[in-house]
């Protein structure tokens, strides 16, 4: 349908926004209204219900007041349109029908949220709303109330003086909401539901009251998510919905924050359903929500969108279509919703080239969250929500991601513009961060590179950047992005998110004009692309031609189409269109002719008869002539070399005024004929349609097309009896066409993702082209590997699709329409579409890593190796070895056509050589007593202090976490960072537990012991919560935690981050015994110093005295060195020697200084 556009005037009250009015033209049975409704953004509207109430259609709906980057649903009111007449697009607009809180009095305002107006078995109209309770004490206080009134349009009133519906009366944790009731031959029947729990029940005739329990539904209604909308036709129920089963595979959607509409059908209105399909796709808002009703012999399906002015997920706004059906079904069928307008291309000339291209990502399959798709959609809301992204965010995020563009034909771009978004700060390595680092990078012969001389890379979110680099010419971009990090070893990583990626077009120097030529009444086979010239380079850019007029192909001469080019932002293009006649080749003939005659009087010549001079009388121009008296009949006529197809001649008779009488004289011919030569013998032609003989103007005959190599016209002289005039003709013409013994030309293109060394790295579009002299149009075959011929008729040209690693060859042909066959065109494929593969193997004793790779298309190229992150790659030559800690090494392989290999992982354990220091946590395997099913109990030891949390809600009681070690641990020292997301006050949701403690494995026997810890055990959740210990040799540590709640879900334990220290190790010592004892020798004093060697290693020593310095180099283990230091006094005071020890310990260099005193002596 095509809808009018709509304006408002002034309704029946004075605050009314008034009447939509519709005044376009329309094309016969296409409907009338604009979608949406209201779509100027003066009111926004939303969930809507349908009531056919006689002659006029009423649509309530809820009123979306959400600020523009409000992302929450603010809705305070009810309104509703009507109309007499859905096609005609008049829509009476009736705002603020109805509030919670002034119906209600047992409501809060606000979350007026969707609801449904029924007739009443009475006659009265019933809305079923859901409503908040005010004085609810259920997690969820929403309920379902009931409002009636005498008429569609209120007034309103309480009907059943609280809610009919709610986790209180039911005893349930459902989300009461979205209710849709169906009055059917005196019954009553209700719907509600959402979060993919669905609900009925019957009502009694009082609309109010429940019968019996109410029903879950949960079979047949595949995706249910929310908005029910239930009714009947044809003694058949059916169930619509908003359905949001998402996933790459969905027939619903791609991205679960958004809905489709899909059906179910039944024999009763409580089921069993049977799940029929998809009839209206994802719209722009996230949120779906049908309602479906006839109203004057017609279907209509009422649903809501972003698409107003100003619109987004929390500003909606109501739309209304027909709904078609398939009645040769049984049950009938529901024809999938042709919503109106229909989208159309944007064709403003840009530079941006984005939307034209393929989005893809590292990623893939794309977190349902997402979609890929907003990559390209050119639009940057100011309240995103994650489908209005790319992303990455998932439990496993990698040190980089990337995301690319592939367009189907190069382009020339030297331009980009990107913005990100986060909802959380660098350095957590959690949650969604802008990028440590980003490039770009153009594919270019098989391989990525940097794009050259780019003006930098910003990373923040706050705005878009762009980014400017040297021109390439590519048919793939890539944004390479690198994740922030937090400070933990190794480090674990933010996600990454970009709402909008432009890339833009270098603008050319000029545009290749376009001029093409067509034959009446034949559209014109435009170009499918132009040429962008860019100095002596070029680039074949697509056009998107305008629709040609038919009244412009109607008669010989020439127009221009205009065209939009992806790309180029200086305006449209336009080319020339030449419009030839019906038979543009049909020409005169005679001039490419030889002349003769079967006579020719004096002073007269057959080279008359082609010299293009057409004379009637008079001797100023020469002509041909028989002299008078001659022969009854003549002919005169030409004859070509190589046939040619003829069908008609005008003879242009020359006189000299003679009358018949006048047998000397010069006559118009009495009569004359057309006589062509086929297979050596003169031919009457056929299919004339007459001989005239009028003097002084042309006499034209035309026949049926004939191929000759030679014609002549028979001419019957005038007589008077006795004898006949001469004959004479100032000019001869026959037309026809030359034969079209040209055959076309044929040529070959590829198209796919080039590789390198000629290879294509996906299936192959082989196109052939064909050209020829005189026709638009040839039949072109196509054939594959020799197989048969793909006949294309009546094209300019025509596409084989190659597909399957190896090499190919593409052979095509072209024939024209006169039978001419060109050469035969052939083109050698190639197609290396597949990955190779690597796989390393890691030699646990010298601790080096090995790699193979193989690939059985173009060959293995090269391996490359990274450390601990998939980012700064090396060439992989030999093994490598890796040293004492623990690694993950990741390997990748290339072949020869430029495929990539999937990564490969070797994880490299700690050696049990290497020392342990600092927090060991992120070493161990934790484990718990219980983890809820949204957390993970790994979160205790990435190292991260924010993001991911383990957690036991609703569990209370005793609860642990542990760690455990591959090998023996020392420490002494543990620490918990608990999670919190609600006070102590609140009993509810998480709070650090009442008390904890640490035990430790107690080796000897197996059992848990507690830690003779130092200090308390504090509850903190902004801060780790250390605790000093004895040191304490094990394998494993734990967390004994006692929850804060005494009742489930009254406050369970959580940590963000365990942590465990291990215990410092002794620094190494030597052990030299220095001693010094003094003796007189000759009278004179003399110190003897011992150094004695009780290490295990040789140590070198170096003495100090006050009387002179000694060096032991390499006393051996165990062994003495004695060395005397001479005073040459008789009395010495007391004083010190000095040792400087140095040894090496298990490869450490160790230095100890002592000193040892000694008595004073005297000799």
């Amino acid at each position: 349908m095509v809808w009018k556009p709509s304006t408002l005037r002034s309704g029946i009250a004075a605050a009314a926004v008034g009447i939509l009015l519709a005044s376009l033209a329309q094309a016969p049975a296409m409907a009338a209204t604009e979608n949406p409704i209201i779509g100027d953004g003066s009111v926004y509207s939303a969930d809507p219900s349908l009531l056919a109430d006689g002659e006029t259609l009423y649509i309530h709906a809820g009123r979306d007041e959400a600020g523009t980057t409000t992302n929450d649903f603010i809705m305070n009111e009810w309104q509703a349109f009507s109309t007499t007449d859905a096609d005609g697009g008049a829509w009476q607009h009736h705002p603020s029908l109805m509030r919670p809180e002034t119906v209600f009095d047992w409501a809060t305002p606000g979350r007026a949220y969707a609801g449904q107006v029924v007739k009443g078995i009475d006659g009265r109209f019933y809305w079923y709303v859901p409503v908040n309770e005010a004085a609810s004490t259920a997690p969820d206080k929403f309920g379902i109330g009931v409002a009636v009134s005498d008429t569609p349009l209120g007034p309103w009133t309480d009907h059943a003086g609280g809610p009919i519906v709610s986790q209180t009366i039911l005893g349930n944790d459902a989300h009461n909401i979205d209710p849709t009731v169906l009055v059917d031959d005196g019954r009553v029947w209700m719907y509600w539901g959402s979060f993919g729990r669905l609900m009925a029940t019957e009502l009694q005739t009082d609309m109010k009251t429940r019968i019996g329990s109410p029903t879950s539904v949960s079979g047949g209604v595949t995706g249910f998510f929310e908005a029910a909308w239930l009714f009947e036709r044809n003694d058949t129920y059916y169930l619509a919905y908003a359905a949001n089963n998402a996933g790459p595979t969905s027939t619903c959607t791609p991205a679960n924050y958004h809905a489709c509409i899909a059906y179910s059908t039944a024999t009763s209105p409580l089921g069993p359903w049977t799940y029929r399909g998809r009839i209206l796709a994802p719209v722009s808002s996230t949120t779906s929500h049908p309602a479906i009703a006839e109203f004057q012999g017609e279907w209509y399906m009422a649903y809501h969108t972003a698409d107003a002015v100003g619109g987004n997920h929390f500003r909606r706004s109501v739309a209304i279509d027909k709904v078609e059906w398939d009645d040769a079904q049984t049950p009938a069928r529901i024809l999938p919703v042709v919503t109106t307008p229909e989208r159309s291309v944007d064709l403003t000339p840009r530079s941006n080239v984005a939307p034209w291209a393929t989005a893809s990502a590292s990623n893939e399959p794309i977190p349902t969250q997402y979609w890929i798709r907003s990559l390209n959609d050119e639009l940057i809301r100011p309240n995103p929500l994650p489908p209005d992204m790319w992303g990455s965010w998932t439990g496993t995020r990698p040190a980089q991601q990337w995301i690319q563009y592939d367009w189907d034909a190069p382009v020339r771009v030297d331009r980009a513009r990107i913005k990100f978004w986060r909802d959380a700060a660098p350095g957590t390595g959690n949650g969604v961060s802008d990028p440590s680092s980003w490039v770009l990078q153009f594919w270019d012969a098989g391989e990525w590179k940097d794009v050259p001389n780019p003006s930098g890379y910003p990373t923040t979110t706050t705005a878009v950047h762009q980014v400017t680099f040297g021109a390439v010419t590519t048919s793939r971009l890539r944004a390479v992005l690198n994740a922030a990090p937090n400070s933990a070893t190794p480090p674990q990583y933010s996600a990454l998110a970009v709402e909008e990626w432009e890339v833009h077009a270098a603008q050319p120097d000029s545009v290749e004009p376009v001029a093409v030529q067509t034959v009446v009444g034949t559209p014109p086979e435009l170009p499918e692309t132009v040429s962008l010239q860019y100095g002596a380079d070029a680039v074949a850019a697509p056009v998107r031609w305008d629709a040609v007029d038919p009244a412009d192909l109607a008669a010989a001469g020439e127009f221009t189409v205009g065209g939009f080019v992806e790309g180029y932002a200086a305006g449209r293009v336009t080319a020339t269109v030449a419009v030839l006649g019906q038979s543009p080749w049909r020409t005169n003939l005679a001039p490419t002719g030889a002349p003769a005659a079967e006579a020719t009087a004096g002073g007269s010549t057959v080279d008359a008869l082609n010299d293009t001079v057409i004379a009637y009388t008079g001797a100023e121009h020469p002509v041909w002539t028989t002299a008078g008296g001659d022969a009854a009949a003549r002919w005169a006529g030409y004859t070509w070399a190589e046939p040619v197809r003829v069908d008609g001649v005008t003879a242009h008779f020359w006189s000299d005024g003679s009358g018949p009488d006048a047998g000397d004289g010069v006559a118009v011919a009495q009569a004359w004929s057309v006589q062509v030569l086929v297979d050596d013998e003169w031919r009457d032609v056929t299919g004339a349609d007459g001989y005239p003989t009028d003097s002084g103007t042309p006499n034209a005959a035309t026949f049926d097309p004939v191929t000759t190599t030679g014609i002549r016209v028979v001419l019957t002289a005038q007589s008077d009896g006795d004898g006949h005039a001469g004959v004479g003709l100032g000019e001869l013409e026959v037309f026809g066409e030359t034969l079209d013994a040209a055959a076309p030309e044929v040529s070959l293109a590829a198209t796919g993702v080039e590789g390198a060394n000629g290879w294509h790295l996906s299936t192959v579009t082989v196109r052939a082209t064909a050209t020829d002299d005189r026709d638009v149009r040839t039949r072109i075959e196509l054939a594959v590997d020799g197989g048969a011929w793909q006949v294309a008729e009546n094209v300019r040209s025509a596409d084989a699709t190659v597909s399957g690693d190896g090499q190919h060859t593409v052979k095509a042909r072209a024939t024209d329409a006169g039978g001419n066959t060109s050469e035969e065109a052939s083109l050698a494929v190639r197609i290396d579409a597949t990955r190779p593969s690597v796989t390393g193997t890691l030699d646990i004793a010298s601790r080096t890593v090995s790699a193979t790779a193989a690939d059985a298309g173009s060959g293995v190229a090269g391996i490359e190796y990274a450390i601990d992150a998939p980012t700064g790659w090396q060439a992989y030559s030999a093994a490598f070895g890796v040293d004492d800690q623990r690694h993950v090494v990741y390997l990748r392989s290339k072949d020869a056509a430029g495929n990539v290999s999937a990564l490969s992982t070797v994880t490299v354990p700690l050696s049990p050589d290497a020392p342990l220091e600092g927090n060991i946590a992120p070493i161990a395997t934790p484990t718990a007593s219980y983890t809820s099913g949204w957390n993970s109990v790994t979160a205790v030891n990435d190292g991260a202090l924010t993001g991911a949390s383990w957690g036991t809600w609703p569990n209370i009681g005793e609860q642990w976490v542990q760690l455990e070690w591959d090998r023996v641990v020392t420490i002494d020292r543990a620490g918990v960072l608990f999670f919190r997301d609600s006070t102590d006050a609140s009993n509810a949701g998480m709070i650090p537990p009442r008390e904890w403690k640490l035990q430790y494995m107690n080796l000897a026997d197996g059992q848990w012991l507690d830690v003779a810890a130092a200090g308390a055990y504090g509850r903190s959740s902004t801060a780790i919560n250390e605790v000093g210990f004895a040191a304490v040799t094990t394998t494993k540590l734990r967390a004994v935690m006692q929850a804060w709640g005494a009742a489930s879900g009254g406050g369970s334990s959580g940590i963000l981050e365990f942590e465990a220290w291990a215990a410092e190790a002794a620094a190494p010592t030597l052990d030299v015994d220095v001693t010094v004892a003094g003796r007189c020798v000759a009278g004179k004093a003399t110190l003897v110093v011992v150094a004695a060697n009780g290490s295990d290693v040789p140590v070198t020593v170096v003495l100090q005295s006050p009387y002179g310095a000694k060096t032991v180099a390499d006393l051996a283990p165990g062994k003495r060195s004695s060395q005397a230091f001479s005073t040459r006094q008789a009395t010495v005071p007391p004083g010190e020697v000095g040792a400087v020890v140095t040894g090496v310990v298990d490869g450490q260099t160790v230095t100890q200084e002592d000193s040892v005193e000694y008595d004073a002596l005297t000799c």
